[in-house]
């Protein structure tokens, strides 16, 4: 199913994070955790991870350096 940002940003704002709608800040091992969760959940078919959202208030505050935060951790 496909579905706008826009759309993933408005349910997110609704009804917080749930199972299907994950939102991290950056990037690092959290985003794996939840790529690794998303992929391994039986019948859930997958989710929807936004990047760039601050938490609680789920603003849009974008990834500074992706390629540079992406390495950062990932190797502890």
């Amino acid at each position: 199913m496909r579905r706008s940002s826009e759309s993933l940003l408005e349910e997110l704002r609704r009804l917080r994070e749930h199972e299907r709608i994950e939102a991290k800040r950056g990037m690092g091992k959290e985003v794996l955790r939840t790529l690794v969760a998303f992929s391994n959940e039986p019948g859930m078919r997958g989710g929807w991870l936004l990047l760039g959202i601050e938490s609680p208030s789920y603003a849009v505050v974008g990834v500074a350096d992706p390629d540079l935060e992406a390495g950062e951790g990932l190797a502890d």
